[in-house]
């Protein structure tokens, strides 16, 4: 398949991995600036997010802050399963 195609400008795309490279879908996650919550989203079935631009201040430090719960754990090995 064709490549996606950019993001636009107004927005800036995160991609949530795991500890061996590969994607976490539909993964609720918070982009949090001094433990103040600025943003939550979930991430798409690739594992990435797009948050718009505007959301973020130039030259600011932010965290992305997720959990990988057990039940996120058995949803992912069903993701996994139904991809193969």
């Amino acid at each position: 398949p064709p490549p996606p195609p950019p993001a636009p400008i107004d927005y800036i795309t995160v991609t949530l991995l795991d500890f061996d490279g590969h994607p976490l879908p539909e993964l609720p996650f918070k982009v949090t600036r001094r433990r103040q919550t600025i943003f939550e989203g979930v991430t798409d079935k690739d594992g990435k997010a797009m948050i718009k631009r505007e959301v973020f201040a130039s030259r600011k430090r932010y965290k992305v802050r997720f959990e990988i719960t057990d039940s996120y754990r058995q949803q992912l090995e069903t993701y996994k399963q139904n991809e193969n």
